[in-house]
């Protein structure tokens, strides 16, 4: 249950020195909140020389900040405490500029604040972003960035996984944690791999390539097999995501993107010689921990 929620609004200015943003903690608990402070990370940094307004101290560490309040600042429930910062070291361009974590500290307990979205002014908004192009697939693949060469001519319509059964321990080790990384951005999906057979799934079969770039990778399809070359581990974790992708794209529209079936889908990546048939095919990146 969540206790405690923190809005934020960021209030712009030509000089950094005189821009602002302003919070709002609002008690959703059934106790009075009193003797704490609250700490929260923010990409939109205060200055060390920063004014405060209705709080009483702050410290900051990199993106790390700390509110102290003033001295017998209680917040009811269903009541708000409100302060500012004045003082930026940096502009914000997005909503996720604000606050992405945080959580007050009182009578030695820790406990979880929910951050909702940077809100800006409403003239900043444009109204640009909110309009996405309906854009054109000429293969019902979830991939991004589009290969260069694909090579396709049927597809699947009851797959819904990858099994890894076979291949090493650190081949394993590669496909749990994209696994991980698909878990964490899209929690509400099934896992594109798994590692014991079921039904309807397609066998990812792992082959050396050292024909192809460290970071390159090939993906050919066989009907229920995909075999994914490579030659280094770079390569490989970017066909494992490729693999994800399409998984995702077929779980969450599959009146729109499908498996490959019979025939075979060619794609490769090669930073440093890009070929016709190179691309650099992640929306998730395998890098990240």
């Amino acid at each position: 249950m969540t206790k405690f929620v923190l809005d934020c609004f960021y209030r712009p200015a030509e000089d950094l020195a005189a821009s602002r943003q302003e919070f709002a903690l609002t008690n959703t608990s059934s106790r009075p909140l009193k003797d704490f402070t609250l700490a929260y990370t923010a990409v939109n940094r205060a200055t060390a020389n920063a004014k405060l307004e209705n709080a009483a101290s702050f410290s900051r560490i990199a993106n790390f900040h700390e509110i102290t309040p003033n001295t017998g600042e209680t917040i009811e429930p269903g009541e708000t405490w409100t302060f500012a910062i004045t003082g930026l070291a940096n502009v914000a361009r997005h909503r996720l500029d604000g606050p992405k974590s945080a959580y007050v500290s009182t009578g030695g307990s820790v406990i979880e604040v929910l951050c909702n979205d940077l809100e800006a002014p409403e003239e900043l908004d444009s109204g640009k972003r909110r309009s996405m192009p309906a854009g054109h697939l000429p293969e019902p693949l979830h991939i991004v960035p589009w290969p260069q060469k694909v090579e396709v001519t049927a597809f699947a319509d009851d797959k819904t996984s990858f099994l890894v059964a076979q291949g090493s321990a650190e081949e394993k080790a590669a496909a749990a944690k994209i696994n991980a990384l698909a878990a964490r951005l899209f929690p509400g999906a099934p896992h594109p791999f798994r590692f014991t057979q079921s039904h309807h799934q397609i066998a990812i079969e792992f082959q050396q390539d050292d024909s192809l770039a460290v970071d390159g990778y090939r993906l050919e399809f066989d009907q229920a097999k995909a075999a994914l070359r490579y030659s280094g581990s770079v390569g490989r974790d970017y066909g494992l995501t490729v693999l994800a992708q399409m998984a995702y794209g077929t779980y969450e529209a599959p009146g729109t993107f499908k498996y490959p079936g019979v025939e075979r889908i060619w794609m490769c990546h090669d930073i440093s010689v890009a070929p016709k048939t190179s691309c650099a095919c992640s929306t998730f990146s395998p890098g990240v921990g």
